[in-house]
C-alpha cells in the first residue's frame, strides 16, 4: 500500500467518523484541507525520521572511531 493510498484511506476514515458520529457533512473544499493537513504531517514526519536517522549514523561512526 503506497503512502498516498493510506492518505486516501486515512481521509475517508475521517470523514467517515464525522460524518456518522457528529452528523456534519465533509465538504469537497473540507476534504482539500484536510488531505493538505496529512500532506504537512507526512512531509514532517519524513524530515524528522531523517534527522533522527542522521543523528544514529553519526553516534555509531562515533562509537566505531572509538573502538579502534
Amino acid at each position: 500500500m503506497s503512502i498516498s493510498d493510506v492518505r486516501q484511506e486515512t481521509l475517508h476514515k475521517i470523514v467517515e467518523i464525522v460524518e456518522q458520529e457528529h452528523n456534519i457533512k465533509v465538504t469537497e473544499n473540507n476534504k482539500y484541507h484536510i488531505m493538505h493537513l496529512l500532506n504537512q504531517m507526512h512531509g514532517q514526519s519524513h524530515r524528522a525520521g531523517m534527522t533522527e536517522g542522521i543523528n544514529v549514523a553519526k553516534q555509531f561512526k562515533e562509537y566505531q572511531n572509538n573502538q579502534v
